[in-house]
């Protein structure tokens, strides 16, 4: 049984059972047998997109290029932030690095609890109390996505200042949908609701559409200013070539600590 810290599950306010009720169908029956399960994903950009339901129960051998880049990344003590089913902390748990999973899904902090995930919890990441407690903030699968929209943005990196250590960092991925289209590092703010890389998403499993919920990819230069309003200094760790990035954000000061955790560059394939 995943544990939670508050009863009713800590649902985000823009992410809720209306929304997530189809993901979580699907994720229920790919781990019933049905690996060919596929969720379609509608934006208000674009044609809907097939997302085979297996991308998030992949392995060690079948991870994604920034996966690999993040997990060489990681020291310390890691929480994975919107850890789906696990399948990273289970990564971390076999390579000997101590991992603390959140999912806001109940149906997927379950999941994560059966396939092995020592410390599975439900609820949002803003509800943990601040501890100090982490090296490692991994925030993947286009983590800027967990703040929703830009104006929420700061308000993430103060919630993870509260449960990273001294010398702890964030590991964030997103893509840059402007492809350098936005404004120069610097020049201008966007102003609340303009922001290109704010979509509206909805998900849809066996002819069930959820609830519409927001959905930020934000680009390199706008990520690095409102990090650097927060206090956080960014560095690229990684870039794909259709606009995927890496970030890796340590607080303004500080280097990254090595605390003793094991980096996964050497066993990850």
């Amino acid at each position: 049984m995943a544990s939670t810290w508050k009863e009713d599950g800590m649902a985000a306010p823009f992410f809720g059972p209306e929304a997530w009720a189809p993901m979580a169908k699907a994720l229920v029956a790919y781990l019933g047998g049905d690996e060919g399960a596929v969720l379609t994903v509608h934006s208000d950009e674009g044609e809907p997109d097939p997302l085979p339901v297996s991308l998030f129960f992949r392995s060690r051998e079948e991870l994604r290029e920034v996966d690999r880049e993040a997990l060489a990344l990681v020291r310390g003590r890691v929480l994975d932030v919107g850890a789906g089913v696990g399948s990273l902390s289970l990564i971390l748990q076999e390579s000997g690095v101590a991992v603390t999973a959140v999912e806001v899904m109940p149906e997927a902090a379950e999941i994560m609890a059966a396939r092995g995930v020592q410390d599975a919890r439900e609820g949002r990441v803003e509800d943990l109390p601040p501890s100090q407690d982490f090296d490692t903030a991994l925030l993947l699968m286009n983590g800027a996505a967990l703040a929703g929209t830009l104006p929420r943005l700061p308000t993430l990196f103060q919630t993870l200042n509260g449960l990273l250590a001294p010398g702890g960092q964030i590991l964030l991925d997103s893509t840059d949908i402007l492809q350098g289209g936005g404004p120069p590092p610097g020049e201008m703010s966007w102003d609340e609701g303009e922001y290109p890389g704010e979509l509206q998403y909805q998900m849809e499993f066996r002819g069930e559409l959820g609830a519409p919920f927001p959905q930020l990819f934000i680009d390199p230069a706008t990520l690095d200013r409102v990090a650097t309003e927060a206090g956080w200094k960014l560095e690229l760790a990684w870039q794909g070539r259709a606009g995927e990035f890496l970030a890796r954000l340590t607080r303004e000061g500080e280097s990254v600590a090595d605390s003793g955790g094991a980096a996964l560059c050497e066993q990850a394939p």
